[in-house]
């Protein structure tokens, strides 16, 4: 069963957070910009979402990495992301056991291949448990050096 925080009338919380086993996601977050449905993305200091991009030190951060659970339409419309946990996509093709990273270009969708380009960040996001299910625990980005 999941535990929500809700906040009252006169001291409301910016988020409703659920915890269910081994998920946890915030729901009715704000996008920054657009993306889509799985692409990695950051909580930035201005309390928006923006996809990560590991060839950009300003999109690579240091918390607040999460999954999109939804296609958000653009800049202000609300969404729910995924911060950990077991997270199913039939379209991903990972390969069992595989660590699985921030894609290399903006808004890119998690990926199996580390990048290792000079200057790039390197940011492992979780465990490929099956070609299709992903164990989603962001761990922090190491910087190759340039």
């Amino acid at each position: 069963m999941p535990v929500n925080y809700n906040g009252t009338a006169d001291k409301p919380y910016p988020a409703i957070i659920r915890v269910e086993l081994r998920e946890i996601s915030l729901n009715d977050q704000t996008a920054g910009e657009d993306f889509a449905q799985y692409d990695t993305i950051y909580q930035s200091a201005d309390a928006l979402w923006y996809r990560t991009d590991a060839f950009n030190t300003n999109r690579v951060p240091r918390r607040g990495v999460g999954l999109s659970q939804d296609n958000p339409a653009g800049s202000g419309e609300l969404f729910d992301v995924w911060i950990r946990g077991l997270i199913s996509n039939n379209s991903w093709n990972f390969v069992s056991g595989a660590p699985v990273y921030v894609g290399s270009g903006v808004g890119t969708a998690p990926v199996m291949s580390a990048p290792t380009a000079s200057g790039v960040w390197q940011y492992l996001i979780g465990k490929a448990i099956t070609s299709s299910l992903l164990d989603f625990d962001p761990s922090d980005p190491i910087q190759i050096a340039q």
